[in-house]
């Protein structure tokens, strides 16, 4: 809460990780200097079965906080998946780290009373191409073509 009132709101309360609008204003800026200077940028999608209750899922979004490096930044989307930009990172390194982060959240995730598997996390990558957009970026990661870790 109060790192959201120190930044003007532009981190989520409730969560820690960003604000959907300041996600979306940052990631654009990034892809621009991303596709100017040649770096690599990724992202990745972290998903939880219809099974997980609110409460893993929100508290799976407070520990990717802790887990996320300083450079990449990450938003809760509105179905409660985790979208996390991996910045000057190229697809095979952004693959080794979702599949770390996942094995931390398998681990750690809050488990509901009576559940007998610990939830996990369905993780989907994509890396900027030449000529991408956010939508094409955004399409590939939603769409589910290519899963990291479960």
């Amino acid at each position: 809460m109060l790192k959201s009132l120190d930044t003007d709101g532009i981190f989520d309360p409730q969560t820690g990780l960003l604000t959907r609008d300041s996600f979306w204003r940052d990631l654009k800026k990034v892809m621009a200097e991303s596709a100017d200077r040649s770096l690599p940028l990724s992202v990745a999608r972290f998903s939880f079965a219809s099974t997980t209750d609110e409460r893993a899922r929100l508290d799976a979004t407070r520990l990717m906080t802790r887990l996320i490096r300083n450079i990449d930044f990450a938003v809760r989307d509105e179905d409660g998946a985790i979208l996390i930009v991996f910045t000057q990172t190229d697809l095979r390194s952004t693959n080794v780290i979702a599949r770390r982060i996942a094995g931390m959240l398998r681990n750690n995730m809050l488990t509901p009373p009576g559940a007998g598997e610990p939830p996990s996390a369905r993780v989907t990558l994509a890396t900027l191409k030449i000529g991408d957009k956010l939508d094409t970026l955004m399409l590939r990661v939603a769409g589910g073509r290519m899963v990291a870790a479960e």
